[in-house]
């Protein structure tokens, strides 16, 4: 596949595969599953109209002699309208009335049909709960955040064409709700437009890693600590757009991502790379079983986990085909379910378990010991289910 072409389908909208997420509703019940290994997860929420709705709970399996495992859960509410490539962090200033340790903040994100969002809604994982709080300064999807100085800043993304911008919501979005809707502030701008990249946050320092300006790989690795001015600290040997970010230690883990040149070009990669920004310097140290774009890279009890994403070469068994009835070509990505811990002491990853439902794209938060789900790209349509993931006890501590 050509790099134009490449392009086309991923940047800056995403095509019908990678539409999507939010919901709303109150229920109890979660459905459980233990799985192997030791955590994954992540958790998107959905920016439109919301609408209880209740889910069947499935079967209950447990396994008591694998070494490690994980819960994975479906909250008994969902989102009305999906939702997609939007941006959710962890709420630190609760809105009144609201349980502690239990909200998200979502920005933006990609509706059906691909139109970008520009709400900033807050989410209750308790109980569905979903407040319209403030709107960024233009419909956004395919953005990155992270809290900066103790303030959420999203950084760049698409609306549709990808822009530099960068900005914070008003600091009394998170804890009130009040009738007026009040805007995001602008707080700078990256050194030139990125959409499809991930953020990722070591001490005082945040990292911008991946994306493009809509027809180039931006192989530049960012650092700032106050979202308004950035420096380099390395290049990766091989830019991706989309790719999952985690931290171990000082080092930078970059796991896959779409390759938008070269003789991958439209391909989800197959490379895992580590940046240290001490050292400015940037290598590919692995390689996964299978390419893999659009994965979320959540830590949860001191350990990395890799899950879902689209992947042109995932197995059977923890794969569904995107082609879905409509029997598009062979070629169409496929959207997994499997969620991967990273061994960085051989910089390889393991298989960890399995989501109950396979996404891609979708934006993850932590809250507690749990990693929240909502929404995201399933087989190439949006999905309105909302999950959950967390370290079993015994493997907690």
């Amino acid at each position: 596949m050509g790099t134009n072409s490449s392009i086309a389908r991923r940047l800056p909208g995403r095509d019908a595969r990678h539409a999507t997420h939010r919901a709303r509703g109150v229920g109890r019940g979660i459905v459980v599953v233990v799985v192997i290994a030791a955590v994954a997860a992540g958790a998107a929420v959905a920016v439109v109209k919301l609408r209880a709705s209740h889910n069947q709970r499935p079967a209950t399996v447990t396994s008591t002699t694998l070494p490690a495992s994980v819960t994975t859960a479906v909250a008994p509410w969902t989102l009305r309208a999906p939702i997609a490539s939007e941006v959710v962090l962890t709420l630190t200033a609760p809105a009144p009335g609201a349980s502690a340790g239990t909200m998200l903040e979502v920005f933006g994100g990609s509706t059906t049909g691909n139109q970008p969002a520009s709400g900033i809604f807050t989410l209750d994982v308790s109980t569905g709960t979903l407040v319209h709080v403030a709107n960024l300064t233009t419909v956004l999807a395919e953005a990155t955040g992270a809290f900066v100085g103790g303030q959420a800043v999203i950084f760049g993304g698409a609306t549709p064409t990808p822009i530099a911008t960068v900005q914070a919501p008003p600091s009394s979005a998170g804890a009130t709700r009040s009738s007026t809707v009040a805007t995001a502030t602008v707080l700078g701008s990256l050194p030139q437009p990125r959409a499809g990249a991930s953020a990722t946050t070591v001490g005082t320092t945040t990292y911008i890693v991946g994306g493009a300006d809509g027809t180039t790989p931006d192989p530049d690795v960012l650092a700032t600590t106050d979202g308004k001015s950035f420096s380099v600290v390395g290049a990766l040997p091989v830019p991706v757009v989309d790719p999952a970010v985690a931290a171990v230690g000082t080092k930078l883990f970059v796991f896959g991502g779409q390759a938008l040149s070269g003789a991958d070009a439209g391909q989800p990669v197959t490379t895992v790379q580590m940046v240290d920004p001490a050292k400015h310097r940037a290598r590919v140290v692995g390689r996964m079983p299978s390419g893999l774009e659009g994965a979320a890279a959540v830590t949860l009890g001191g350990r990395v986990f890799v899950l879902g994403g689209d992947t042109s070469g995932a197995s059977p068994s923890s794969v569904t085909s995107a082609a879905g009835a409509s029997g598009s070509s062979a070629s169409a990505a496929q959207t997994s379910g499997t969620i991967w811990a990273f061994d960085s002491s051989h910089n390889r990853l393991v298989t960890a378990g399995t989501l109950q439902t396979p996404v891609a794209r979708a934006g993850v938060a932590v809250v507690g010991s749990t990693a929240w789900i909502v929404g995201g790209s399933a087989s190439g349509r949006p999905s309105a289910v909302v999950q959950s993931v967390t370290l079993s006890p015994t493997h907690a501590g």
